[in-house]
């Protein structure tokens, strides 16, 4: 054996191409090039073009799993029935079914795809380790019981799972290379071959087990492997891991450098450096510019790249020289087959994806979910993947009134509800639920099989697959999309395996049949000529291109290492390598393996190398570039990251629009532009067509601001003559929201099931019936927990029927609320046990019939007033010489902080306008107020950390959050162990050592107080106004700590946008201007 290492890209597999040609004339020699599986295709390729040959003579280009198979047909056709990756996930599925509570907790595997593949990986690693399996549990039963527990699961499974194969009359990978090492030893069929193994960077057990027992009747093995010269290289371990294994089984084997030509030893200056993150000014990478991009969100990193291939592409550079490499594929996919499409760049997406992610496929198995559920979720999923004749306005209706009527359940009683216009629907459904496969029955895998089929040409199914297929554009994506069926027919064909045509239920077919769409995948043949390459990062092999974007280069994303692989986490297995036992891979090796990958990006890309983060996430949240580009960046003065602007997008498709459409935007608004957006613009606008021109000029006429409502039309509207705190935030937030909401109140059906809203009443209802007991003696710090549990018990019973008793999920939602109402009492009480002001009321409504309370009126003409109603859950009563001082609190059951600032923009004025209604009510008296509180009804989960006192971490928890008066007087009132202490438990109160208070944000003067209460009024006035004067204007409230867009229902219909010039944040508006 000889093992042959060098640098990336340095030409190894042209040289490895030439070395092979010289064979040509040896017929008589067996000659083999084995590959990883996913690069054998491409390999052919290479070697075609790299040699000039017309095809490939007297040698083979073969995968490790390919030469097993093909020597075990050709010496041993008879031999047990081997099972690909798919039947044995099967095979351990049914395993997990069959061996009951015998498997303890791996029980809970069952029907789980991906579990289940990633434990198979840990099971078959503890077979080729049986011995060291064994004495691992023997030495770990006294230091580690967890993990000795976990391994002898792991020995009972493989012990089950072994003797179902053996039932079965089947073998797995394990068995089946152990057969096929058998057969080579025997026949020879490698007497005096030349064997070269390229393109890997570790070799499995099984991989290892076949090259021995080959190389004992080759004439010589050349491994060629990807490795630089230099001491201690963090970034090749994984590789000299591999060497160190070889040279362990082939003692003899000859280690060497492979030698670069002097051009290619001054293009690799400074790679290893690079790939490293430890890259200085005087070692470049020469010959490759190098740049670091940061973009807003993802679809301009996609945008981004579209312009510049577009650009490099019109400067003569073909296609197929360009790559793009994605740090997460799923996530960027959508967005390049959209961008790259409207461009009109050919793109090969070199990937695969479980069958399951389809469309089409999913649209079956849903179907299938549903005629085991009967649940209507199913049937609706399967409809909305488009591929059966039912419209989308039928299905939406359908939806709805299941929803309204609580059904979660398919019934044919429930036809007859449905409307006449649904009778296409109906008959659906109809024959749905009488097709041959729907009616349960037993049969051969092959049975059900071809009843599905039946099933789905009936509904129309296939005829759908066929205009979808005609549809697509991407020559790439219909390959893909036929494949589906293809790999269904595979799933099928491996049931057969491992049932041997005996009659299965029709609820086991459809299990298995789901499990193995999720686990079997599609992938795409290498890409042809004239396509861009779109890859993963460690998938796909690195071939040379001259141009190369990295996306996705963010913190958290690359590298991305796995917080735990499979059956065992990080730490058991760096504590089974003690033992002798290797299984599964650690947290370095992946990370290890992703360098490489970047390494061999650089290393390969020989004009231009791009690398790009985002600096927003969807939900608009900001994000970092990893860790290794902000080192590059920090330690290479020349690689700068610079911000995409408009001229790097220029290219890309809709993006001269878009600029033209700015640009004139701006000069209509009389606003200034560069000269360089100017001529930049009209040059675009020139090179329009006439029909462009025209959708140009009709866009610079449109906007999304919607006019004020006439006096008569707001009247109409709003014609109650009463308003809430809820509605005048709203308002404010954003006027157009609070139309929508209001003004034209879609309607959003409520299915019978626990809604947000159910848990915030009964939260307050609980806190407010247990502090009711408490002030009417009935409950005390002995009792709280038998009389809490009595009244919560009654409660429950009586709340919505019910509803908390259904499920079991309700019942836990049930279950956390008491124990955060319980928690949230006890301090309460002991919070009120505690100070001088006492409750005058809880749960006080103003404003309405029948209670003392009168609302807050605000008059809008002669004849017209309206009136602000509401509900306040406690107010607190102090008094001293003569004076009254009155304290509100409101119960929340989420974090929500009182903000001055956001009182001052009058989005918080609940707790405000609560002491403005007391005060105008008991004007006589005069009360002071002296604090606005939030009290929070949560449980607080406290750390164990050095030197922490658990209980003051609870105390502190429960602290009332707000805004108070700092006098002295005043504060030992509302806190006797202030007086005592100098520290408050249940406000955010401290005195210093000097005797003053100390000074935080929710401390105010009285002044202070009077200021935020008056303004209360006014917004509440102005708002009320507004309202009423027709003001519908998008206009959200935005700032740092709060933006009104983030939990809106209607940005579909407002569709704001800061790129409009009539678009305009109130928040940010008012921090610029105070600024």
């Amino acid at each position: 054996m000889e093992i042959i290492y060098g640098a990336s890209g340095s030409g190894k597999s042209r040289w490895l191409y030439q070395e092979l040609t010289k064979y040509d004339l040896d017929l008589f020699r067996e000659v083999r090039l084995i590959v990883p599986e996913q690069f054998t295709l491409e390999a052919e390729q290479d070697y075609l073009q790299s040699t000039g040959q017309a095809g490939i003579f007297n040698f083979e280009i073969i995968s490790f799993s390919r030469l097993i198979h093909q020597v075990v047909e050709s010496y041993q056709p008879a031999a047990q029935q081997w099972m690909n990756d798919l039947g044995k996930i099967l095979l351990l599925d049914q395993v997990l079914e069959r061996a009951g509570d015998e498997v303890g907790d791996l029980k809970r595997l069952q029907g789980k795809p991906r579990l289940i593949q990633e434990f198979y990986r840990d099971l078959m690693d503890g077979k080729w380790g049986s011995e060291s399996l064994e004495i691992a549990i023997s030495a770990l039963k006294e230091e580690e019981e967890e993990l000795a527990d976990k391994l002898d699961s792991l020995r009972t499974l493989l012990a089950r799972y072994e003797m179902e194969l053996a039932q079965e009359g089947l073998v797995d990978e394990v068995v089946y290379s152990q057969i096929a090492c058998e057969l080579i030893r025997t026949y020879r069929p490698f007497q005096d071959a030349v064997i070269w193994v390229d393109q890997f960077w570790g070799f499995s057990v099984l991989e290892l087990e076949v090259l021995k027992a080959i190389s004992e009747q080759t004439e010589s093995i050349y491994v060629v492997l990807t490795r630089e010269e230099g001491e201690g290289i963090s970034l090749f371990e994984p590789v000299e891991q591999t060497i160190a294994a070889l040279r362990d089984r082939w003692p003899s084997a000859k280690v060497r450098a492979f030698e670069l030509s002097d051009e290619a030893q001054s293009s690799f200056c400074g790679i290893k450096e690079m790939a490293m993150g430890a890259m200085v000014p005087e070692k470049k990478y020469d010959g490759v510019g190098i740049a670091l991009r940061s973009a807003l969100q993802r679809e301009e990193e996609v945008r981004f790249c579209a312009s510049s291939i577009i650009e490099w592409h019109r400067s003569g550079m073909p296609y197929e020289s360009m790559q793009l490499v994605v740090s997460e594929y799923e996530a960027y996919l959508p967005l390049i087959r959209r961008i790259f499409i409207q461009s009109e760049i050919p793109v090969h997406l070199d990937h695969n994806r479980k069958i399951a992610d389809f469309p089409a496929a999913q649209g079956i198995l849903s179907l299938l979910r549903f005629t085991e559920s009967r649940k209507y979720v199913d049937l609706f999923a399967a409809l909305k993947t488009g591929y059966f004749f039912v419209k989308d306005e039928m299905i939406d209706r359908l939806e709805i009134m299941t929803i309204q009527r609580g059904w979660i359940y398919y019934g044919e009683w429930q036809l007859p509800v449905f409307p006449k216009a649904e009778d296409a629907l109906v008959d659906f459904l109809k024959e749905l639920t009488q097709t041959s496969f729907a009616n349960k029955g037993k049969g051969s895998s092959e049975e059900h099989w071809e009843k599905l089929k039946e099933t789905m040409k009936i509904l129309g199914f296939f005829e759908r697959f066929r205009r979808a297929d005609r549809e697509m554009k991407l020559e790439s994506s219909r390959l893909e999309h036929q494949s589906i069926w293809r790999g269904m027919q595979g799933v099928v064909e491996q049931m057969g395996t491992l049932h041997r045509g005996r009659v299965i239920s029709r609820t086991a077919f459809v299990r298995q049949f789901i499990l193995g769409c999720e686990l079997i995948r599609v992938g795409v043949l290498p890409a042809i000529c004239g396509e861009v390459m779109v890859r993963d990062l460690v998938r796909s092999r690195s071939t040379a291109k001259r141009l190369t974007f990295f996306l996705g280069v963010n913190e958290g994303k690359f590298p991305l290492v796995e917080s735990q692989n499979g059956f065992f986490d990080f730490d058991e297995r760096e504590e089974l390598e003690k033992h002798d036992l290797k299984i599964g891979t650690t947290q370095t090796h992946q990370l290890r393996m992703q360098e490489l990958a970047i390494y061999q990006i650089i290393a390969t890309t020989t004009e231009q190398l791009i690398f790009l983060w985002s600096r927003k996430n969807q939900n608009y949240e900001d994000l970092l570039p990893a860790a290794w580009i902000r080192e590059l960046d920090l330690w290479h003065n020349e690689l700068s990251i610079r911000t995409i602007n408009w001229k790097d997008l220029i290219f890309s498709k809709g993006e001269s629009m878009r600029i033209c459409r700015r640009v004139y935007r701006k000069l209509l608004a009389g606003q200034a532009v560069s000269l360089e957006e100017r001529e930049f613009a009209d040059r675009a606008f020139a090179e329009l067509d006439e029909q462009k021109r025209v959708q140009l000029r009709n866009l610079l006429q449109y906007g999304n601001q919607v006019s004020t409502l006439s006096k008569p039309q707001a009247e109409l509207l709003y014609a109650r003559d009463e308003t809430s705190i809820t509605e005048l935030e709203k308002q404010n937030e954003c006027p157009f929201s609070h139309f929508v909401s209001y003004g034209l109140q879609p309607f959003v059906p409520h299915p019978y099931r626990i809604q947000d809203p159910d848990v915030g009443q009964v939260m307050h209802d609980l806190i407010e019936i247990g502090f009711q007991k408490q002030l009417d003696g009935e409950l005390g710090p002995q009792t709280i927990d038998l009389v809490f549990d009595e009244l919560a018990d009654h409660y429950f019973e009586a709340y919505r029927e019910g509803i908390f008793r259904k499920t079991n999920t309700s019942r836990y939602i049930e279950k956390q609320i008491r124990e955060r109402i319980a928690a949230s009492l006890h301090h309460l009480i002991m919070q009120n046990n505690s100070s001088d002001f006492q409750p005058m009321g809880q749960e006080m409504d103003f404003g309405a019939k029948d209670v003392n309370l009168k609302p807050l009126k605000v008059s809008l003409t002669e004849e017209r007033e309206i009136s602000l109603r509401g509900r306040i859950d406690r107010l607190d009563l102090y008094e001293k010489d003569k004076e009254t001082y009155l304290r509100v609190i409101d119960y929340k059951s989420g974090k929500t902080v009182v903000d001055a600032e956001e009182m001052h923009a009058g989005v918080q004025l609940q707790l405000p306008a609560y002491m403005n209604v007391f005060r105008e009510n008991f004007d006589e008296a005069k009360p002071i107020p002296a604090g606005l509180f939030y009290y929070y009804l949560d449980q607080p989960l406290p750390t164990l950390r050095q030197g922490t006192d658990l209980e003051k971490q609870i105390r502190e928890f429960h602290k009332m959050q707000g805004m108070f008066l700092g006098e002295g007087d005043l504060l030992n009132a509302m806190d006797h162990t202030f007086q005592n202490t100098g520290t408050a438990d249940s406000i955010a109160a401290k005195r210093l050592k000097n005797g003053n208070i100390q000074r935080n944000r929710e401390i105010v003067s009285r002044e202070e107080m009077d200021t935020i209460l008056e303004e209360n009024l006014v917004h509440i006035h102005r708002s009320i106004r507004e309202i009423h004067e027709g003001k519908i204007t998008i206009q959200p409230y935005q700032t740092a700590k709060r933006d009104a867009c983030k939990n809106c229902s209607y940005g579909a219909i407002c569709q704001f946008d800061e790129a409009f010039l009539e678009n305009h944040c109130r928040g940010s508006e008012r921090e610029e201007c105070e600024s």
